[in-house]
């Protein structure tokens, strides 16, 4: 399904949509512009310089439903071999050290349970976690020290949903900010 993304931020925003598995490039804005963007049931400002991906199923059966970053987004997937693919839970790239990527996602596969620990905090006034910390495997893979993750518990059949930051170190002090500002403007639509 094609996600609705409204054009740069102003009182007058027309919504337009992408076609299903696009990247939907940006175009130079002013500073402090965004762009609202609509990943299923969670929706968020980011910085209309950012290029957003859809995502899709990735290995564990979980769904990330869009890619945000200040880098181009190449695909999840990457063939194998002879009419094989391979599919990864992040776009396959290179993160730049200060960078960030950001997925919106859906997890529950059957028995899973969502993470712990992290800060209580609220998203749309419902219950959410904020984890900070070092960044696991999958966003090593792409060049991330750091994973900084917000858990909405009680959604998706039972499971949860979640913003995923994988930011590149050493210096990760404005990537934080940004995925501040992103948390700021979460909301749960449905």
């Amino acid at each position: 399904m094609p996600t609705a993304l409204a054009s740069p931020s102003s009182a007058q925003a027309t919504p337009t949509v992408a076609p299903t598995g696009s990247v939907r490039p940006t175009s130079t804005t002013p500073p402090g512009a965004t762009q609202h963007v609509v990943a299923q049931v969670l929706a968020l400002d980011v910085p209309a310089s950012w290029h957003v991906a859809q995502g899709g199923i990735n290995p564990s059966g979980n769904e990330a439903w869009d890619f945000l970053s200040p880098s181009a987004l190449p695909g999840q997937c990457e063939p194998i071999g002879e009419g094989v693919t391979e599919c990864h839970p992040w776009p396959i790239m290179r993160l730049e050290a200060g960078s960030i990527v950001v997925a919106v996602r859906s997890y529950g596969m059957p028995g899973s349970k969502p993470p712990t620990g992290g800060k209580p905090i609220t998203v749309s006034g419902q219950p959410a976690r904020w984890i900070v910390g070092p960044a696991g495997e999958t966003c090593r893979e792409i060049g991330g020290s750091v994973a900084d993750t917000i858990v909405i518990p009680g959604h998706a059949g039972g499971g949860w949903l979640s913003l995923d930051g994988c930011l590149a170190g050493p210096k990760t002090a404005a990537a934080e900010r940004v995925f501040s500002a992103l948390v700021r403007s979460l909301k749960v639509v449905q």
